[in-house]
């Protein structure tokens, strides 16, 4: 199957005991910030042990799992991603980048329903935000078109071009096709800081 690209709208143990809580947060974030780093340039293999780290400090850091989770993608172990980015699910239910990653991992796998729940939930969670919403908007052609539900297509093409009509565009990814989505780490990646 061909590979789609995806999106989107990017954490020991004895350690963990032995400090007290703010220093071991404190190094969780910076483990957290480095593996992101690492991440965007593309060394894979030290950004998820970074991020690994940042988990192990602090086991509840969803962002962490989600930015592991594209790491795992981008390195080709699919499950691995999909574990991560279900976990941070978990522990934050409303975390709209893992639910987006997620949704384009069940496109990619031709888990067409799982994938559309998981692109609405994230457009429901994105608030008011153009940027994200466009670029949900715009996965979420992309999965109708494959399937053949142009009237939902049409429909949310509808929108995207509505926000890109709204005076928006210096924000917004312009110039796509329709028929892959959208690759941009601002949005692929939970940025240290963005939320």
């Amino acid at each position: 199957m061909k590979k789609t690209i995806l999106s989107i709208l990017f954490i020991a143990a004895s350690m963990f005991f032995s400090m007290p809580a703010s220093t071991y947060c404190a190094d969780a974030k910076a483990h957290f910030i480095k593996g992101t780093q690492l991440l965007k340039n593309g060394r894979l293999d030290e950004a998820i042990l970074a991020l690994t780290h940042a988990i192990r400090q602090r086991p509840y850091f969803a962002d962490a799992y989600v930015n592991r989770g594209l790491a795992y993608y981008e390195k080709g172990e699919i499950e691995r991603a999909t574990d991560d980015l279900s976990a941070a699910i978990e522990l934050d239910q409303e975390n709209e980048t893992a639910h987006n990653n997620l949704g384009l991992i069940y496109f990619e796998q031709g888990e067409h329903q799982k994938a559309v729940s998981h692109l609405e939930t994230a457009l429901e969670l994105s608030g008011n935000n153009a940027e994200t919403h466009a670029i949900i908007y715009q996965n979420l052609t992309c999965l109708y078109e494959s399937t053949a539900e142009e009237g939902s297509a049409t429909e949310i093409r509808d929108r995207l071009a509505s926000l890109l009509d709204e005076g928006r565009k210096g924000k917004l990814q312009e110039g796509r096709s329709f028929g892959q989505p959208i690759k941009g780490y601002s949005k692929v990646l939970i940025i240290p800081g963005s939320r």
